[in-house]
């Protein structure tokens, strides 16, 4: 219903129940004006007050009725629930053609509705108003009875009804609907992407066949396309696009887009996540391009901060999230020390209460999820197909490409991209460094020190002044950080701790198995720093507490990674067929070095993410973390050159030349034996 007066006799709804307005009364005790309302059929009288009226108006229990007893009829109840600005054009029109002579009629007080005045009426209106086509007297006599009987000035009363033309439903043959509807589903519905005109041609054989086993009184046409075109259109949009595109399409073009949590506090909420940087960068020694690095980055949902990041070469794994988190619960001095161009301060560490991330495997990592219970943070993941639930982080990657990669020769934007393989914009110029630096002053002096749109405000001016209300949580200790390393179960024989080929032992660590009671199937929980084998810890079974484990061999060399380790075991495997021994693995692990140096001074290059992993490329935990003397990051000792390896022996340890025997027989040593490897 539309805007009406409220008054004597008028029909309301209060709490779904109709009464009739009767009166108005002033109530004794207050001396409140009230109305009473009276119940067509039981008779029962209401009061309530002006102020009560107002109240149940507002809150949507008290409604203006119509008359029960002159209800309209279903169609224009309907029509006065449509918005009249999304009736089609020429409804409104019709419409809006009528309303002069109803108005017309009623400010007029013409009292007769028959032949003779009615006509008179619309002739003299139509003259006034230039109207060349006025309507009958007996189609303005109708309008006038619907006016009157809805008792309101609602021009949507005045609507006609042409939905109502024609046939309510399509004339057709119960077997051709039937097989129609086959048609649809077996054919248009599917992820061949058929239309109409297949869907027309399988309908066509099955009223072939009806027709070839019926006589000629019971044949059948086959429907024109229009009318099968027609039946698709009927299909809901969504239907549609889960059949033929799949439920991920479906549910990204038509599912409601929502956002996750909103922050309260600074680190309520963090995001992280990985993008691979839309510039090839160059190596800082050789100038031999390295190719597109990638970046693990934490964005602060309530100040739009980015509390910290870790970019390198190596993809998305435990690592690099490890490092990030870690990046992010330090202090930043060493911007000041590596950056001086930078003009603005880093503010920004502390431990999170909540990082939410999507479901990649490295944040499902139990190493990761121990970590976030010692320090005292949940892991929350989104739900899967909502990347909308970490949008920032998901709109800050983008805002970093645009603004620091793809500014500079060798970007590879996605605009230019042919499918899979992206196409520079020229040659690649970039040093790893000097992009990182870069990296740090646009985040700091740039990004942190603009408007953003989604908080309104400056995000550093936003981050001091949540700061200067209440400091973010800080860790214990830097050591308490520790626990954000790959960790393992591992069990301790006289050798000591093998992981692969590598070995640990110490006389604390031995002490552990005179433990009264434990037993030589116990294991222990140590922690690997990636960046560094030489040295690991170990928590003892009893205390809890952490202690640093050396190698065995007095002689290991410190400063190598685990991914170098790695690809040297896998290289003296193959040279070696198994017989494999440290002297093998050390002098491979040379080799990979020696190698990797060349590749990366040769023009012909390839694999070179590879090469510039194995060289550990990328932001090192000592770059914004004090040293830890337990960490093993000493310059590592020097070594003699051996004789330079293939150039495919680095990017695929196996030689192209081992018979296949010895290639399935090495994976079956490390499926069946890993402790051999």
């Amino acid at each position: 219903m539309t805007a009406q007066r409220l008054r004597k006799d008028q029909f309301v709804a209060i709490d779904g129940n109709i009464f009739q307005l009767r009166r108005v009364v002033t109530r004794q005790a207050d001396g409140a004006r009230a109305y009473q309302f009276e119940h067509p059929e039981t008779g029962e009288i209401i009061t309530k007050s002006i102020a009560e009226y107002e109240q149940g108006f507002v809150e949507g229990t008290i409604e203006l009725a119509e008359d029960p007893a002159k209800a309209l009829d279903p169609e224009t109840k309907a029509l006065l629930n449509v918005d009249f600005g999304s009736v089609p054009e020429t409804m409104r029109k019709a419409a809006q053609r009528i309303l002069p002579y109803v108005r017309g009629f009623h400010d007029r007080c013409i009292r007769s509705k028959s032949k003779k005045p009615l006509t008179k009426f619309i002739n003299e209106l139509a003259a006034e108003i230039g109207d060349t086509h006025p309507p009958a007297w007996n189609s303005l006599c109708r309008h006038l009875g619907q006016w009157e009987k809805a008792g309101t000035r609602d021009v949507r009363i005045l609507v006609p009804k042409y939905h109502k033309r024609g046939p309510r439903q399509r004339q057709m043959h119960p077997f051709i609907q039937e097989k129609l509807t086959c048609a649809i589903n077996e054919v248009y519905l599917t992820t061949s992407k058929n239309k109409a005109k297949h869907v027309r041609a399988a309908l066509f054989e099955e009223v072939k066949r009806w027709n070839a086993e019926h006589g000629p009184e019971q044949q059948l046409a086959c429907p024109a396309l229009r009318t099968i075109q027609r039946a698709i259109k009927d299909i809901d949009q969504y239907t549609k696009a889960l059949k033929r595109f799949g439920k991920a399409y479906a549910d990204h073009h038509f599912k409601a887009v929502m956002v996750g949590p909103e922050a309260k506090d600074l680190l309520e909420f963090v995001e992280i996540d990985h993008t691979q940087v839309d510039l090839k960068v160059l190596d800082d020694e050789t100038g031999s391009v390295l190719g597109r690095p990638w970046i693990t980055a934490v964005i602060d949902r309530y100040s739009r901060c980015i509390v910290g990041f870790y970019i390198g070469f190596t993809p998305p794994s435990i690592t690099s999230v490890m490092m990030a988190l870690r990046h992010m619960m330090t202090p930043k001095e060493y911007v000041k020390q590596r950056y001086p161009e930078v003009q603005s301060e880093y503010p920004c560490w502390g431990v999170p209460d909540q990082v939410i991330c999507d479901h990649g495997a490295e944040f499902h990592s139990e190493s990761l999820i121990e970590a976030s219970q010692q320090l005292g943070f949940t892991m929350t993941y989104a739900p899967v197909g909502c990347p909308e639930f970490k949008g920032k982080i998901e709109r800050f990657f983008r805002t970093a490409n645009e603004n620091v990669g793809h500014t500079v020769t060798g970007t590879a934007h996605p605009g230019v991209r042919d499918g899979l393989v992206a196409k520079t914009a020229g040659e690649t110029q970039i040093p790893f460094k000097v992009f990182v630096a870069r990296f740090h002053r646009w985040v700091l002096d740039v990004y942190h020190r603009s408007v953003h749109e989604g908080i309104v405000d400056v995000p550093l001016r936003r981050w001091k002044e949540a700061e200067a209300r209440r400091e973010p949580r800080r860790p214990p200790s830097m050591k308490s950080l520790n626990a954000l390393r790959p960790s393992d179960n591992v069990t301790i024989t006289r050798e000591g701790i093998k992981r692969g080929r590598l070995r640990w032992n110490s006389q604390e660590l031995q002490a552990i198995r005179t433990l009264p009671d434990f037993k030589a199937q116990d294991t222990v929980k140590i922690r690997i720093n990636p960046d560094d084998v030489h040295t690991i810890e170990v928590i003892h079974p009893k205390s809890g507490q952490p202690f640093a484990v050396g190698p065995a061999d007095p002689n290991f060399p410190t400063g190598i990674t685990l991914f170098q380790w790695e690809r040297a075991v896998s290289l003296a495997n193959s040279r070696a067929s198994g017989a494999v021994n440290h002297d093998i693995i050390m002098k491979a692990l040379n080799d990979l070095r020696i190698q990797a140096d060349q590749l990366l001074r040769q023009k012909n290059r390839f694999h070179t993410k590879k090469v510039a992993r194995f060289k550990n490329i990328g932001m090192q935990p000592g770059d914004f973390t004090p040293k830890d003397p337990t960490d093993g990051n000493a310059a590592p000792e020097p070594v003699n050159e051996m004789p330079a390896v293939s150039a495919q022996e680095v990017a695929d340890p196996m030689p192209p030349s081992a018979p296949p025997a010895q290639a399935w027989a090495t994976k079956i040593l490390r499926k069946n034996n890993p402790s051999t490897i």
